[in-house]
């Protein structure tokens, strides 16, 4: 898969761009929801013979625009984001900077020069997203603004439970420390990616996770994939944003700044409290 960032101006000459389908949206977590987008956009590439494309924005926006919730910590930051885009299919990431130059581009203005301009032949976007100046734009007026340059495909809310599937709601989810509720949203269990900062002769590891939105603190049951090896365990989380506390009960020689993947399977009380290294 092919990364291109853009930032605003968008200097189209420098852009190894070619016809495709474009998926729209921010796409934290990638989950269900998202799944269906892709896949939606996907067969629209196949029936069409074009390459599938996706665009995405870095930061949140909530980080330009005033929000009630400012976004810093993510489901799945840019690096993950890519990884798990590449495995569904993608062929060319669109990463846009959200700067307040970005941010004030009328509806017309995004869809000139960041969907006609990359050679978007047909969008395909989930039914709440928005776009241009305070969200002028929508699904229900894209297609008016590209003027037949492009088709549009609408993609409609996926539910489970009675609730619509959403980052937000997995951002709850987390928030509760109801983590073994997150796979029915997002398709698999959480998975956050960290590196190891201190370990013990206890097998319990200080880990720092970076950019990844962790569960409320407590003690969770973890499963922990390190050098192709998977451990079960458990992980204590206090009150730092970046930094837990990791036990595996296998016998584990971990190296500092080793990379760990931890998978959230649930809340436990079942554990005796880990003691930080």
């Amino acid at each position: 898969m092919e990364t291109i960032h853009v930032q605003h101006p968008l200097n189209i000459e420098r852009v190894n761009k070619e016809p495709c389908v474009m998926a729209l949206g921010f796409f934290d977590g990638l989950h269900i929801g998202h799944q269906e987008i892709i896949r939606t956009a996907k067969k629209r590439a196949e029936e069409r013979n074009l390459a599938l494309a996706l665009m995405t924005f870095s930061p949140h926006p909530s980080q330009i625009i005033p929000m009630k919730k400012k976004v810093d910590h993510y489901l799945s930051p840019l690096e993950a984001k890519r990884g798990i885009l590449a495995k569904l299919g993608v062929q060319k990431l669109y990463v846009v900077t959200f700067d307040h130059a970005f941010a004030k581009l009328t509806p017309a203005e995004f869809v000139d020069h960041y969907l006609i301009d990359l050679q978007c032949r047909h969008a395909v976007a989930g039914f709440d997203f928005s776009f241009g100046f305070k969200g002028q734009g929508n699904m229900g007026n894209l297609a008016e603004f590209g003027k037949g340059a492009f088709g549009v495909t609408t993609v409609p809310k996926v539910e489970r439970q009675g609730q619509k599937v959403s980052s937000t709601l997995i951002r709850s989810l987390l928030a509760s420390g109801n983590v073994n509720g997150i796979p029915e949203f997002l398709g698999d269990f959480y998975k956050v990616t960290g590196q190891i900062a201190k370990h013990g002769d206890s097998e319990c590891h200080e880990v720092r996770i970076e950019d990844y939105l962790l569960p409320h603190k407590g003690i969770y049951e973890i499963s922990a994939e390190m050098a192709d090896a998977v451990y079960n365990g458990v992980c204590m989380i206090e009150d730092d944003p970046i930094k837990v506390y990791v036990k595996l009960f296998n016998s584990v020689k971990a190296r500092h700044k080793e990379t760990i993947q931890i998978k959230w399977i649930k809340k436990t009380s079942s554990h005796r409290m880990l003691q930080p290294v």
